[in-house]
């Protein structure tokens, strides 16, 4: 009952994005089949040392460790805000270890082999209006192997954004 008043908050009363609140439910569901599965019954008997073994039990790597443990955190902050928990445990807890591995780019073979599936699909589907073109396939491929853009950049640019062989584009993180 504590992860649905938490989510009905979230949803209701922060009103998260639903990409976000899809985070929460599994979060929630994790935390609770949990706690079901080691006997622990309610919400006052959590401590650091259940919150430990909670956050030990996950897959997650990286990133995706780090941001499920900010996930954690805002959850047991909002039962330490209606006195179910004594301390918010996950506070207690170090950030997991990011290391970052550095994307290559593509072999000249792995870059042919894409160029050539680009003829293959472009000859084998059918879009909307037709044919897919091959050649605008093949365009978008290599603007973004050459620009480094984005795929959704990629597929908006519009034309008046290429000046004498250069993208001027502004792009921001949100």
């Amino acid at each position: 009952s504590a992860c649905k008043k938490y989510l009905n908050d979230a949803e209701n009363g922060r009103k998260l994005q639903p990409s976000t609140l899809r985070k929460h439910r599994y979060l929630c569901k994790q935390i609770t089949s949990f706690a079901e599965t080691k006997g622990w019954e309610t919400v006052k008997s959590w401590n650091l040392e259940r919150t430990a073994e909670f956050r030990n039990s996950w897959n997650e790597l990286n990133l995706g460790a780090v941001k499920k443990l900010e996930r954690l955190r805002q959850l047991l902050q909002f039962w330490l805000e209606r006195g179910w928990i004594e301390k918010n445990y996950a506070k207690q807890l170090g950030n997991p270890q990011v290391r970052r591995v550095p994307t290559l780019p593509y072999t000249k073979e792995e870059m042919a082999r894409i160029l050539a599936a680009c003829e293959r699909w472009g000859t084998h589907c059918q879009g909307e209006r037709g044919k897919v073109n091959p050649l605008r396939i093949r365009a978008l491929v290599l603007l973004m192997r050459y620009s480094g853009l984005r795929i959704q950049d990629a597929v908006t640019i519009g034309r008046d954004r290429i000046i004498d062989g250069k993208i001027f584009l502004y792009t921001q993180k949100t």
